[in-house]
């Protein structure tokens, strides 16, 4: 009995074996086992490009999938380990597992979504951090900037908004799904929530005053930049 193990371009493992006598030999094809997150930086990277060939109209830029340089875990700053910046590595040790924390840890993409019309007219930048459960469970959502909206918190720390429990529930809907959701089911509804109410629980006249809010501050920063 003759064996031979070949390492497919795909990443799976195809072991050939020639039985010695017989005029027929076995290919058996083997998955490669592979973390979970380097998993999601190639679907996400996938995603992506399909979605760059033939984006929204309210698309502006879409920037590459990349593994998180670093998370906040409670108070405490973690680093990516090297095995998910390049997911392409073998293990320091031959025969080493890979960690939970490899297994788990999130990518992330920037998107600039741009509103033409309404009270959030303007260019929004926006940081999606993909967890290792992507499609079945959605991204945490950042913007770049402080905006007043009733599916936002401010971090007046960071001078940035972060998804609030109305917003996290309008994105987890399609992530329940048996396919999961999608990069572009998200950016969907977030361009939706900046050009009306996407919650029952949300009423109008709340998101129009927190635009109308968000509208004024604008109009004082552009103000002043023109000095």
């Amino acid at each position: 009995l003759a064996a031979r193990f070949l390492k497919h371009k795909h990443g799976t493992m195809v072991m050939s074996l020639q039985l010695q006598g017989l005029a027929w030999s076995v290919l058996l094809v083997l998955p490669l086992q592979a973390d979970k997150s380097c998993e999601v930086g190639a679907s996400l990277s996938e995603e992506i490009a399909t979605l760059r060939a033939a984006p929204p109209g309210f698309l502006t830029k879409l920037g590459d999938a990349y593994a998180a340089r670093q998370v906040l875990d409670g108070r405490k700053l973690r680093l990516a380990p090297a095995e998910v910046l390049n997911c392409s590595a073998p293990p320091k040790e031959k025969g080493k597992q890979a960690s939970g924390v490899v297994d788990e840890w999130p990518w992330r993409s920037k998107a600039d979504i741009t509103i033409f019309s309404g009270p959030y007219k303007k260019e929004h930048r926006v940081i999606l951090q993909f967890p290792s459960t992507w499609p079945h469970r959605p991204p945490v959502v950042r913007f770049g900037s402080k905006i007043s909206s009733p599916y936002l918190w401010q971090d007046e720390d960071d001078h940035i908004s972060v998804a609030n429990r109305l917003l996290e529930v309008e994105l987890a809907r399609e992530a329940q799904k048996h396919e999961g959701t999608s990069v572009l089911k998200v950016l969907n509804v977030l361009h939706s929530m900046l050009r009306k109410p996407i919650s029952e629980k949300t009423e109008s006249h709340q998101w129009s005053q927190l635009a109308s809010s968000f509208k004024k501050d604008i109009q004082v920063v552009r103000k002043y930049r023109k000095k």
